[in-house]
């Protein structure tokens, strides 16, 4: 169902809300991988707050799309070719 978020995104959203690096034996339903998205962007997913907004889940995609660049750049640094 992720198809649409890059392996890099999707492995760093699951660092991020599962602590682990080791991957998901199966992947995040959609609507898990849009809370955890927009939870990036500040929305707080507690028991009455509805589902997050447009803008809370495009503050989290940019919050995740500067998360991408820094890991790329930490990996090129650690592991230069």
């Amino acid at each position: 169902m992720l198809s649409h978020l890059s392996s890099m995104r999707h492995s760093l959203i699951e660092l991020r809300y599962l602590g682990s690096p080791v991957p998901l034996a199966q992947p995040p339903s959609l609507g898990e991988a849009v809370l955890w998205i927009a939870q990036l962007g500040g929305f707080l997913a507690r028991a009455g707050d509805g589902v997050p907004g447009v803008k809370t889940i495009w503050r989290g995609f940019s919050r995740l799309t500067d998360l991408v660049k820094m890991w790329r750049l930490l990996n090129a640094a650690l592991h230069p070719i």
